[in-house]
């Protein structure tokens, strides 16, 4: 009869083909079986490995990988679950894997991970409150960055839309705005 402690040997053993040196994901191409073995993780030790393995996986390609099969909503998973039991130990590791991963506006969009990070930010545990802090920092970064890029757009087409008077050296001021602004609609004459 195998016991609890050849568990974690075992599932490092039914991992290994998807792994590559220093126990990361080995390609784009694995990292649909590193998110199946999310889906099927029950156990501690298995969710904790499976978050060591993304932590050792450098290449941003098979993470975004990773998060786009269903990875990131896994994490949500986790990381609420973690935060009901409040297990600071898995709090602390799925923050650092979050820390890692390369976040897009469009991740952050999808759950509440934004939401439950910053409940984290309120926690009595100095570590977790830190690290929390951090991450919503960066992700408040990524969100800012993002914004500007859609205002820096919707400048561009603004200016682009509107119709100028080159000839006179300046832009051409709508009939309806001309009359706002014109010295007898303001009282001056």
């Amino acid at each position: 009869m195998e016991s609890d402690e050849d568990q974690p040997q075992r599932f490092l053993d039914s991992m290994g083909a998807h792994l590559g040196n220093g126990g990361c994901i080995k390609s784009v191409d694995e990292a649909a079986a590193v998110v199946q073995a999310m889906k099927n993780a029950r156990l501690m030790v298995n969710k904790c490995l499976l978050l060591n393995i993304i932590k050792a996986t450098k290449v941003d390609s098979t993470l975004q990988s990773l998060m786009g099969l269903g990875g990131w909503t896994i994490l949500n998973m986790w990381l609420s679950d973690s935060k009901k039991a409040q297990n600071i130990s898995l709090l602390l590791q799925l923050m650092q894997v979050l820390m890692r991963l390369p976040v897009t506006l469009e991740c952050l969009k999808q759950g509440n991970m934004g939401k439950l990070v910053k409940q984290l930010t309120k926690q009595e545990n100095q570590e977790v409150k830190t690290l929390a802090s951090e991450l919503l920092t960066k992700w408040m970064a990524i969100f800012k960055q993002s914004k500007g890029k859609k205002e820096d757009e919707q400048n561009d087409r603004t200016l682009l839309k509107r119709p100028r008077d080159l000839s006179a050296g300046s832009f051409h001021v709508p009939p309806d705005k001309k009359a706002k602004n014109s010295p007898t609609k303001s009282g001056i004459t």
